[in-house]
């Protein structure tokens, strides 16, 4: 039987160290760049969202896509995340806090009440971006990177299954049915 020396021992232990940790780097990387680039949401219990953060909402989604939006169907929906999903009251509650911040330091009373221009200033930086573009923000600035995908990212998927068809030209969107006042009569080329 061969004996090894020390230093040949230890090369060979930090070769099958280097080994073992390079493949639990590369088993878990996977997880930590889903984990830095889609921060998940802090769970927290659900409860009803106070009126003032449910304005800001409404007003960050009238920035991010203009007045003429149908505010009732965004409030809801921000209402029922709240009472029903864990971590929503508490992320929607933040998030008004972080927008009310910036409108303050740039000198407005709260967010829902400042300018059109300095609303659209204070939500550019939360506007969804692609994976690799959310990596450094995932460590630097990830209450922001939540903000965007978990909020703004919501009100883009809100409109397009609501006032995007109603721009598109629709009377309603899918599953909400139609005016029934303007039919005169029973429909044409049928059997009757």
């Amino acid at each position: 039987m061969r004996h090894w020396s020390r230093r040949r021992f230890l090369t060979a232990a930090g070769l099958v160290g280097v080994g073992l940790a390079a493949g639990v780097i590369g088993w878990r990387r996977r997880r930590l760049i889903e984990w830095m680039a889609r921060p998940p949401v802090v769970p927290a219990p659900p409860g009803s969202l106070p009126e003032h953060a449910g304005a800001t909402l409404l007003a960050a989604a009238r920035t991010l896509l203009d007045d003429g939006i149908t505010a009732g169907c965004y409030a809801d929906y921000f209402r029922w995340r709240a009472e029903n999903v864990r971590g929503y009251r508490a992320l929607y509650v933040a998030f008004a806090a972080h927008l009310d911040g910036a409108a303050r330091r740039a000198g407005a009373r709260d967010f829902a009440s400042a300018g059109g221009a300095l609303r659209r200033s204070i939500v550019a930086d939360l506007s969804p971006r692609r994976s690799w573009e959310r990596l450094g923000e995932g460590l630097l600035r990830r209450a922001d990177l939540r903000y965007s995908q978990q909020i703004v990212r919501e009100i883009f998927r809100i409109f397009s299954r609501t006032d995007a068809w109603l721009r598109a030209g629709y009377d309603n969107w899918p599953g909400v049915p139609g005016d029934f006042a303007r039919l005169a009569g029973p429909p044409r080329g049928g059997a009757a």
